[in-house]
Order: structure tokens, then C-alpha cells, then sequence
């Protein structure tokens, strides 16, 4: 028998060619993006995420530093979008105006 679903992950999702499901890196990338919010929960973060999805800001997502060795272990990263230099440059304008003062562009490591 199949169970009905109930709608809880569906609602804010929407699909993107590059951010995963769950809104992590993409495995194997290494790419620029723009650092929304570097802090020390994961919960946190997601908050953050949400936040920037709020504001339109696409492809956001949530990475765990520990995991690039380009980034400094020990925190939880959100993030908006997996581009090129020059795309980030563009991003962390974009992501400022949106209300996101600190964000910065940075390079992630494919690990």
C-alpha cells in the first residue's frame, strides 16, 4: 500500500541545476560562490538560507566548511549560487542589496 505524502519539503523547494535537494554543495564542484552567513549551527544557517530564499537570492544553500579545505573548518555556511569569479563578484552585489551586508565572494574547493 502506498502512504499519501504529507507536503513538508515540497513547499519552499524549488529545483536548481546545480544546488542539491537538500541545498548542500553539489559533490565534486569546486566553484566561487558568495558566503551569506558563516556560523557555528547548522540551524543557524538554515535560517540564514531561509532568509536569503526570502529574498530571492537563488540557488541558496547550506555547506559544512570541514568539508573544503579552501574554507576554514568548523562552520556552517550559507551560500547563494556555484559560479564563476565573476558571477560571485556580481552575487555578493546582488546579495548585499538584498540585506545581506557581510557576504562575501569565495572560492570552495571541490574538497
Amino acid at each position: 500500500a502506498h502512504h499519501a505524502e504529507t507536503a513538508t519539503a515540497t513547499t519552499k523547494q524549488r529545483p536548481t541545476p546545480t544546488v542539491t535537494a537538500t541545498g548542500g554543495w553539489p559533490a565534486a564542484t569546486a566553484a566561487w560562490t558568495v558566503v551569506l552567513a558563516s556560523v557555528g549551527s547548522r540551524s543557524e544557517a538554515e535560517a540564514q538560507q531561509e532568509r536569503a530564499h526570502q529574498a530571492a537570492l537563488p540557488e541558496t544553500g547550506v555547506l559544512l566548511s570541514t568539508q573544503h579545505s579552501s574554507l576554514r573548518p568548523g562552520y556552517w555556511v550559507a551560500f547563494t549560487g556555484v559560479l564563476s569569479h565573476d558571477e560571485a563578484v556580481r552575487r555578493q552585489q546582488q546579495a548585499r542589496t538584498s540585506g545581506f551586508a557581510d557576504s562575501y565572494a569565495r572560492f570552495v574547493s571541490a574538497e
